[in-house]
C-alpha cells in the first residue's frame, strides 16, 4: 500500500532531489550525515502511511534547513558561500539519489529510517553508477527483490526452513529482519548494511532511459 496519492509523487521526488543537491554541495558534513539525519526526522515521519501527507512546504533548501534545524551550527548566507563542486560525472549523483529515495519509499511504504538501514549513501551512489540510466520502478523493485532473496529462509531437503545464514559477499543478513522491525518500531539500530555490490551491478534487470511511469503511463524523469 502506498502510504499518500501517486498525484503527490512527482512533488516529493523533485523535492528530495533538490535537497539532496543541496546539501552534498553545501553541507560540511556532507551527503551521508544528512541522509541519516533527514531518515530519523520529523520531516521524513510525514512520508510515513497510510494516509501520509508529506511536508513539502517550501523549496528544497528549505526542507535541508528544517531537518538540520537545532543540529547544524551553519547559517543559510554561510552555506551559500561554501559550495562545492562535484566533478562532472557526478554533478546530478545527489539529486538522483534523492529522487530515487523518494520513489522507492513511496512504492514500498516503508518508512526512511527502515530503509536507510539496508541501502545506505554507499548503495545509493553504486547504484547512480551501475543503474542510473534505468527506470525508477525498474531500479526499486530490483532493490526489493534482491532483498527478498537474501532474506529468504532456506530449506535443506527433508528438513525445515532455517533462516538464511551470513554471506561475506552479501553482508550480515540476520541483522536486516531485526533493524528494519526495530526501525518501523521507532528505534534506532546501528546495523551494517547489506552488500552493495549485487544492489547495483547483479544484471537482473535490462536498462531503459532514465526517469519513473506512473500507473496512468506517464513518464517520471528522475531529474
Amino acid at each position: 500500500m502506498h502510504p499518500y496519492p501517486e498525484e503527490l509523487l512527482p512533488a516529493t521526488m523533485s523535492a528530495l532531489g533538490k535537497a539532496f543537491d543541496f546539501a552534498d554541495k553545501h553541507l560540511p558534513e556532507g551527503l551521508a550525515s544528512f541522509y541519516e539525519l533527514f531518515a530519523c526526522s520529523d520531516v521524513a515521519r510525514t512520508f510515513d502511511g497510510p494516509d501520509a501527507h508529506p511536508d513539502l512546504n517550501g523549496s528544497g533548501i528549505q526542507l535541508v534547513l528544517s531537518v538540520c534545524e537545532g543540529v547544524s551550527s551553519e547559517g543559510l548566507d554561510l552555506m551559500l558561500m561554501s559550495e562545492r563542486r562535484p566533478d562532472k560525472g557526478h554533478r546530478e549523483r545527489a539529486k538522483w539519489c534523492g529522487t530515487l529515495l523518494a520513489y522507492h519509499q513511496w512504492d514500498t511504504g516503508a518508512t526512511f529510517r527502515a530503509i536507510s538501514t539496508y541501502l545506505g549513501i554507499d548503495e545509493l551512489f553504486s547504484l547512480f553508477e551501475e543503474r542510473g540510466k534505468e527506470p525508477l520502478p525498474q531500479i526499486s523493485a530490483h532493490i526489493a527483490q534482491t532483498l527478498a532473496i537474501r532474506t529468504a529462509p532456506t530449506r535443506p531437503r527433508g528438513g525445515r526452513a532455517h533462516a538464511a545464514r551470513p554471506c561475506r559477499s552479501l553482508g550480515r543478513l540476520p541483522a536486516l529482519h531485526t533493524t528494519v522491525r526495530a526501525a518501523q518500531e521507532g528505534h534506532q539500530p546501528r546495523p551494517g548494511k547489506v552488500g552493495l555490490a549485487p544492489l547495483a551491478g547483479a544484471g537482473m534487470l535490462d536498462g531503459g532511459p532514465a526517469g519513473a511511469m506512473t500507473s496512468d503511463g506517464k513518464g517520471i524523469s528522475a531529474g
